[in-house]
């Protein structure tokens, strides 16, 4: 629970837009991001307070009979925020209401709105077009060398540098269509995310499974993943990977999203470490949860760049991570997913020394109870 008023100097120094109601439903503070984000809206919540907001910020119908009204209850008798998505020009968009003590005891609700520039996806979209510009421009121009190629009349004579300029050509085809490919299921997945079908079918599938086996059976596949970059040196990597599970956990949580984060996670270790070097992977009981390590002996994460690892189409500003493919989306997307199995994510690093990525999920009932004193 937050206290007033030292919480309204803080919030100004928000991206996200954040409105703070009195008991009564008066609009009482609104941050500089607010008015940037709600525009003429503001004024109306200004004048209106809470039956405003009832107004201007809708919930779609499979949160069911989840009002906004049993959102402000909640987090009022909650000492934690209540995190919810409203519906806003089509766009859905992540929110959580907290309870916020004035001095004088009487209780505020703060109604924090993410301000997520989705706009931003058009860099990356344009990144995508240019490469499949490329690859087009480069099919067209191979195409025309292959015809007048066969139609010269050296045909015979110049078969072997044909076939060595095609498998060139392959090469670049095949290239580009791997990072299409990627950068197709990472769009996906940010936009299963955004309009709540993630956390919808995390929870309407929960799953209780052996970690231990989840692990072991993750490795194997790992043959059929394509993990890494095709300009990657694509080394035997699988040798590089060590496991160490401590004790054979049940796990509460959904398999493929796990698996997903956990190929993100490894692919980061091993394209941001040198060859050779050892990736380990443990897993051990942390109370009532089980926590999952990845550790690599690789470039590290520069202190500089540690506030931005999870954000959204940020990437590390260090030459060695820079010059690996990568659109920054992916630890983000690790991140929301494995919230929404009611988890976390985190990082220890050292520049040039070492990183250990976390994941912390919780146990099936059974294992929990099992936890020792």
């Amino acid at each position: 629970m937050f206290k007033l008023p030292a919480a309204t100097a803080a919030l100004d120094g928000l991206r996200h837009a954040a409105l703070l109601f009195s008991s009564e439903g008066a609009l009482v503070y609104a941050n500089i991001a607010a008015g940037v984000l709600l525009s003429t809206d503001l004024h109306l919540l200004r004048k209106e307070g809470w039956s405003a907001a009832l107004a201007l910020f809708s919930m779609d119908e499979q949160q069911g009979d989840y009002s906004l009204n049993q959102i402000r209850e909640q987090a009022l008798s909650s000492d934690r925020p209540v995190t919810f998505h409203i519906i806003r020009s089509g766009e859905y968009i992540p929110c959580s209401a907290s309870a916020v003590a004035a001095d004088n005891g009487e209780l505020h609700m703060l109604l924090v709105i993410d301000n997520v520039e989705w706009g931003i996806v058009s860099t990356v979209l344009d990144q995508f077009t240019n490469e499949l510009n490329e690859i087009i421009n480069a099919t067209n121009g191979h195409i025309t060398l292959i015809n007048r190629t066969l139609e010269g009349p050296h045909a015979d004579a110049a078969a072997a540098k044909l076939a060595r300029r095609i498998g060139g050509f392959g090469v670049l085809i095949a290239m580009h269509m791997r990072r299409a490919s990627r950068l197709m299921n990472l769009m996906r997945r940010l936009e299963n995310l955004r309009t709540g079908k993630t956390r919808r079918r995390i929870t309407s599938e929960p799953q209780v499974f052996s970690l231990k086996t989840f692990i072991e059976e993750f490795i194997q596949s790992l043959d059929e993943h394509e993990l890494l970059d095709p300009e990657t040196d694509n080394h035997n990597y699988r040798g590089r990977i060590q496991v160490d599970i401590r004790e054979d956990l049940t796990l509460l949580a959904h398999k493929s999203t796990l698996a997903d984060a956990l190929h993100e996670l490894l692919r980061n270790a091993i394209m941001y470490s040198m060859r050779g070097t050892p990736v380990l992977i443990t897993v051990h009981r942390r109370g009532s949860q089980a926590q999952i390590d990845i550790r690599d002996e690789g470039y590290g994460i520069r202190e500089e760049d540690q506030d931005c690892v999870f954000q959204l189409f940020e990437r590390g500003k260090n030459p060695q991570i820079m010059s690996e493919f990568g659109y920054g989306l992916a630890l983000y997307l690790v991140k929301h997913e494995i919230a929404l199995m009611n988890g976390k994510v985190w990082f220890q690093s050292v520049e040039n020394v070492a990183t250990t990525f976390s994941i912390l999920l919780p146990l099936s009932a059974s294992s929990a109870a099992n936890n020792p004193a």
